[in-house]
């Protein structure tokens, strides 16, 4: 199962299979990573709630999250889903206990935005290099793109009239054979 990712340039997230959206161009949810807190090392997680007193604190994690591969920590109650929003106000901490919610997110924030904001770019000076390719559009209106090798609705937002959303590639339409 997998939960949605940031929006870079805003403040709010994209549910759905849709994990990014910047520059008019989504990445896959393949690529998709939680983002903010999921990399803390637990030497920093706080001994305990500072309202209650209660050591029963979560790590809140936010963005596309294989739930699979998190079962135990969020059957543990040592981490939770921070659901659809992630911004510099965003709490790292949630007490178990009394339900408060603590810790700023900034730092993790400015570089996670910065390392998807370099990842945005190259991704995008990649698909300016590959130049526009043919992709073959089918009576119904799904086409297939040849870069990715991934095929997509064309009414829906996995395209934009120049570029299929999860790769980034510059498409040109063709009747299918």
């Amino acid at each position: 199962m997998l939960l949605p990712l940031l929006t870079p340039g805003s403040s709010s997230l994209s549910c759905g299979r849709v994990s990014e959206i910047s520059n008019g161009w989504v990445t896959s949810s393949s690529q998709a990573r939680a983002v903010g807190v999921n990399d803390m090392s637990s030497r920093e997680r706080p001994a305990n709630c500072p309202v209650c007193g209660s050591t029963s604190v979560a790590r809140i994690d936010y963005g596309f999250v294989v739930v699979s591969s998190m079962a135990a920590e969020l059957d543990s109650g040592r981490a939770v889903l921070g659901g659809c929003a992630i911004s510099e106000d965003s709490p790292k901490w949630l007490c178990n206990a009394c339900q408060n919610r603590w810790g700023d997110s900034a730092r993790e924030f400015s570089e996670s935005d910065r390392e998807r904001q370099e990842d945005l770019a190259r991704r995008d000076a990649e698909a300016r290099a590959r130049g526009v390719m043919d992709a073959p559009i089918y009576p119904d209106g799904w086409a297939h793109c040849p870069y990715c090798d991934f095929s997509f609705n064309t009414v829906g937002v996995s395209w934009n009239g120049e570029r299929h959303m999860s790769c980034g590639t510059f498409l040109r339409l063709v009747p299918s054979q």
